[in-house]
């Protein structure tokens, strides 16, 4: 047989190179054949997968990259038909319930421009993240703007975060509970971003804020509808995968030691373009 030939071939090299090229050739000819091997000088270790299984394992695995190519593609064609030049509050007017599929990439835009403000020399806490603050560009990209009120992170700040020093700014409904706590002066990080897109995900899929949506803002202050926001509900309808709903209650976790920073819940699976 040629894989014989081939096999004789490496155990009777005397050169390297010799060797390297009868390695190189029985490598190819596993590949043809549907044999996967390690191999070293002298010896030939294989695992055999019938009917060149390994091709057939490989073909598949390509095919799954290219249909998620293809899926996203599709959605953002449809985002920036839908999107473009336009800010998510305008998009959400128009169509206050987004289909998972498309919600899912905007929040993961947010998110990469989430990380880029937390990868920086001096990090950044956007602080005032909503629906008015996220545009989209000529193509349909989602873009975190506006840092009116943005803090910066000094060097020196520990764990717990820097001090807020401008309670009662911002929009009440996408701040999270320990911006509203008035017997104390908070500490804030990234984690008050993380709740803030977790609105924004909520609002996208649902067609409304998970908390105080028909309250005004003043109103929220005074009945304390933020602070009292301790669990995260879901209507039955629009059906909703659980993956998304996992996400959302990472986010809206109400205690800010046990929230995921920027940085972690990035890490999410459900945050990957590789998941169709």
């Amino acid at each position: 047989m040629k894989q014989m030939k081939v096999l004789s071939d490496l155990l009777i090299a005397v050169s390297k190179a010799e060797r390297q090229e009868a390695r190189m050739r029985i490598r190819q000819e596993s590949f043809r054949l549907g044999n996967v091997g390690v191999m070293r000088a002298g010896t030939i270790i294989s695992e055999i997968w019938e009917d060149g299984q390994a091709i057939k394992d490989l073909n598949s695995h390509l095919k799954s990259l290219l249909e998620t190519k293809e899926t996203i593609e599709r959605h953002r064609k449809s985002l920036k038909k839908r999107q473009s030049g336009k800010d998510l509050d305008a998009v959400l007017k128009a169509t206050p319930i987004l289909p998972e599929k498309e919600a899912r990439i905007i929040i993961v835009q947010i998110f990469q421009g989430l990380v880029y403000l937390n990868k920086r020399g001096q990090k950044i806490i956007h602080y005032d993240l909503k629906p008015g603050n996220v545009l989209f560009d000529e193509v349909g990209v989602a873009k975190v703007t506006d840092f009116g009120l943005s803090k910066i992170v000094e060097d020196d700040v520990g764990s717990q975060g820097m001090e807020l020093t401008s309670q009662g700014a911002g929009t009440y409904w996408y701040l999270p509970p320990e911006c509203f706590d008035l017997s104390k002066t908070p500490f804030i990080s990234s984690k008050v971003d993380v709740w803030s897109a977790g609105v924004m995900f909520y609002q996208m899929l649902y067609g409304r804020r998970p908390f105080g949506h028909d309250q005004t803002q003043e109103r929220i202050l005074r009945e304390d509808t933020i602070i009292n926001a301790r669990r995260v509900e879901f209507p039955s309808k629009p059906a909703v995968s659980n993956e998304a709903k996992d996400l959302i209650r990472r986010c809206l976790t109400y205690n800010q030691s046990e929230r995921p920073d920027v940085l972690t819940i990035t890490q999410d699976h459900y945050l990957s373009y590789a998941k169709k």
